[in-house]
């Protein structure tokens, strides 16, 4: 049922951008276009606010349910199990306690934060604008609606961990049925940058609404109790890890449009990002089959149940990355089509900047899920991984530095998470006791292949 709930908000995630992005398309001129990607963009960035904190709070969640106490949290990666009793009701309240509170504060640093960068991100674009203040009140309606998930950023947290991920994709979808059902009513009687934002607004704060309804009605005993110093600084030394790759990772995975939207004109601008959108779609799609079994997978890695962990991880990569070759085939299939038939006034990328995209998406689910799964175990390396992935990425950005031609972000992409598998792929591999042949045989390489011949004849 959850996994059909998670296809489901996926369906219905693409659903909303099949039918809101021509929309857009189709309504607004090129320089709209651009702003609006350019929005998805910036705010896609505001996730590094929460600081790897997210990840680490549902998993202790989950830590905690399975009996764990918290001063065993940290000797999970040496597969030991701890055999003593605790109060789950206390120690999810502290978690609890701390996550709310963190939380506040971080959505306090996210409207400082995220103003400063769309100030000087959206500047030039929003010049290009018929009426550019509308651009900026546009954007103020987005920061608001975010700065309100923030807030209630602990209640979806909880529910994952506490593996309710069927509720929690629920409200995802009654999240992007909401935006839908607003946008088209804003498209067929006033289309504009300020109400699109505002029905987007208006679904995240909905949704917030929801998680906090479930919250309350699945948290049992948990309640505000004492600050635990000690638990914090356990939830921070796992966290602080994770926080690094939180900030740098969107921060790469979306500077290429930034910096593209800054050197290029608007129509190669709004090009870019089309194809970039697109993308971050499939990937969505292949995350969330993965993430929906994160609680079970954390459940059994810290109790040690290594043939059934590794069962279900083998089947569920090979579903992750079949969604994500079978998606790309539809794209390149009628994705052209798709806008030809709605007169968009935007084009995709070049086909070789497609399939470079591909390939760079496609290599960065073997080394997220692998990052995912070290985490699972406690043992974070993410902080190490971006080191070496941001040497390389930026590195091939800088000797490109006088030609930053389109194709230059995918490729540079490719090189740096190839770059990082010597690293991270054995580390991961050893946390649930495999080795990449036998992970990946039925999974990764068969689909690498079905990849590299859908773009042999594509190209």
């Amino acid at each position: 049922m959850k996994l059909f709930s998670a296809w489901f908000y996926s369906a219905l995630n693409i659903i909303s951008g099949l039918v809101v992005l021509p929309l857009v398309l189709k309504n607004f001129d090129v320089e709209q276009v651009n702003v609006w990607f350019l929005f998805f963009t910036i705010v896609s960035l505001s996730e590094l606010v929460v600081f790897g904190f997210n990840v680490t709070f549902s998993r202790f969640v989950s830590y905690t349910i399975a009996g764990v106490p918290f001063n065993k949290f940290q000797t999970i990666r040496d597969n030991s199990v701890a055999n003593e009793t605790i109060n789950v009701n206390l120690q999810l309240s502290q978690i609890f306690t701390i996550s709310t509170l963190l939380f506040l504060c971080l959505a306090c640093l996210y409207l400082v934060v995220i103003l400063l960068v769309g100030y000087f991100a959206l500047a030039k674009p929003i010049s290009f604008l018929e009426t550019p203040s509308n651009g900026w009140v546009a954007w103020y309606v987005l920061v608001f609606g975010n700065f309100f998930r923030i807030i209630t950023y602990v209640f979806p947290i909880f529910l994952q961990g506490m593996n309710k991920m069927t509720i929690y994709y629920n409200v995802q979808s009654a999240q992007k049925a909401t935006y839908l059902v607003v946008a088209l009513y804003v498209f067929y009687f006033a289309p504009s940058l300020i109400n699109l934002s505002l029905a987007m607004a208006i679904a995240i704060i909905f949704s917030s609404l929801l998680f906090s309804y479930y919250f309350v009605k699945f948290k049992g005993e948990i309640t505000f109790s004492r600050f635990n110093k000690t638990l914090f600084y356990v939830i921070w030394d796992s966290a602080w890890k994770s926080g690094i790759t939180k900030i740098m990772a969107p921060i790469i995975q979306h500077i290429s449009g930034v910096i593209f939207a800054q050197t290029s004109l608007p129509a190669l601008s709004a090009s870019y990002l089309l194809t970039l959108r697109v993308f971050n779609l499939l990937q969505q799609f292949s995350d969330v089959t993965f993430d929906t079994f994160i609680p079970q997978i954390a459940m059994l890695r810290s109790r040690n149940r290594f043939d059934q962990l590794s069962k279900l991880i083998f089947r569920v990569c090979a579903l992750c990355y079949a969604v994500y070759v079978c998606g790309y085939l539809v794209f390149i299939l009628f994705g052209s089509y798709a806008l030809d038939l709605i007169g968009s006034s935007s084009n995709f990328a070049a086909p070789h900047v497609i399939a470079l995209f591909s390939f760079a998406y496609y290599f960065n689910r073997l080394g997220g899920f692998q990052l995912n799964l070290s985490n699972q175990a406690n043992d974070v390396i993410e902080h190490k991984a971006l080191l070496i992935y941001s040497i390389l990425y930026f590195g091939c950005l800088f000797i490109f530095i006088d030609d930053l031609d389109m194709w230059i972000f995918p490729f540079a992409l490719i090189l740096a998470q190839v770059g990082t598998y010597f690293f991270t792929l054995p580390r991961s591999y050893k946390s649930y006791n495999t080795n990449f042949l036998q992970a990946e045989k039925f999974s990764f390489i068969p689909m690498l292949i079905m990849l590299m011949v859908i773009n042999f004849f594509y190209l």
